[in-house]
């Protein structure tokens, strides 16, 4: 991958859309934990929401993982770890990718929404240790690779 196809400051962008994946979860819970739900509103954000992610996930797996692994390469490090950390991400985006698509309309939702709410709960709590885990480690291989 080209340096100059690479922005300088990738990892600000990936935090900044992190944040952003934060705020949208939080307002999915807010929306969900209404005793009466807006299933269209609470459709709209799960939507954007996922609109959202799928542009994230494709800067990380198209971007910013194949770079970083060809940097461990060129520097002479050992890969397997970092390998071994984006096979469990995609474990996790696999299982995120199956609730966006069990849930294309606000009709599913709405049809066994305490199912979705728990189905909800997990997705959330398993992107919000996907995003600790991005920052608290790969992130940091990022700056001591450079």
């Amino acid at each position: 991958m080209s340096q100059k196809n690479i922005p300088k400051n990738l990892i600000n962008i990936l935090k900044n859309q992190h944040n952003h994946l934060r705020k949208e979860m939080k307002e999915l819970k807010e929306e969900s934990e209404k005793s009466s739900p807006n299933f269209p509103i609470l459709f709209k954000i799960l939507n954007d929401f996922s609109y959202f992610l799928a542009e994230h996930l494709n800067l990380e797996n198209n971007v910013f993982y194949p770079e970083l692994i060809e940097k461990f390469k060129m520097k002479g490090h050992e890969i397997y770890g970092i390998e071994k950390f984006i096979n469990e991400m995609k474990i996790i985006e696999t299982k995120v990718k199956k609730f966006f698509k069990f849930y294309l309309d606000a009709e599913n939702i709405k049809k066994d929404f305490k199912k979705f709410a728990l189905n909800l709960d997990e997705i959330v709590s398993t992107l919000t240790l996907r995003i600790e885990s991005e920052e608290n480690s790969v992130f940091y291989n990022w700056d001591w690779i450079r």
